[in-house]
């Protein structure tokens, strides 16, 4: 409880003082629990909500912070040829990814959690590995492009298989 205290008060802190290897079981269980919150309140509102849209939910809700994690490292590896640690690199996803979760499974709160987890993300890449306000910018941009790019080409192909 005092992680999402920290994490909505102070993110800045929050991400400040993740040890240089975190581990992955703290940053993975409080996903874990977010995601399962999430899967939990968010299905109802789901048309044809079920056991099998929550699972989806879920999985989806564990997976994008690591593919994001993958993605930011990927670009502050390949463009600023800089090494941070991995394990923490994927507890600010997870963090991030966790804290607003607690919020978006109400309907429409994905306009403001999905806003308010790229600032954390950016909020951390500037406390936590100390990249300057531009390059934490340029990180989370490059990140959503790719992703955008990711969905269409998964999209099209997808799309090529229904045809």
């Amino acid at each position: 409880m005092g992680a999402v205290k920290t994490l909505v008060m102070k993110p800045g802190d929050f991400f400040a003082e993740i040890p240089e290897s975190p581990g992955f079981r703290k940053p993975f269980l409080f996903l874990l629990t977010s995601g399962f919150i999430l899967a939990a309140l968010r299905t109802p509102f789901v048309p044809g909500g079920s056991i099998p849209m929550a699972l989806i939910i879920l999985i989806n809700g564990l997976a994008m912070p690591v593919v994001s994690a993958v993605i930011g490292y990927g670009i502050i590896f390949v463009a600023m040829k800089r090494k941070l640690s991995w394990p923490r690199m994927l507890a600010l996803y997870a963090y991030a990814s966790g804290i607003t979760y607690l919020i978006s499974w109400l309907p429409l709160a994905t306009w403001i959690g999905e806003p308010w987890k790229w600032i954390l993300i950016g909020i951390g890449l500037v406390r936590g590995f100390g990249l300057s306000r531009g390059q934490a910018v340029g990180v989370v941009a490059g990140s959503i492009l790719v992703i955008i790019l990711l969905y269409s080409f998964l999209s099209s192909i997808f799309g090529l298989f229904r045809a």
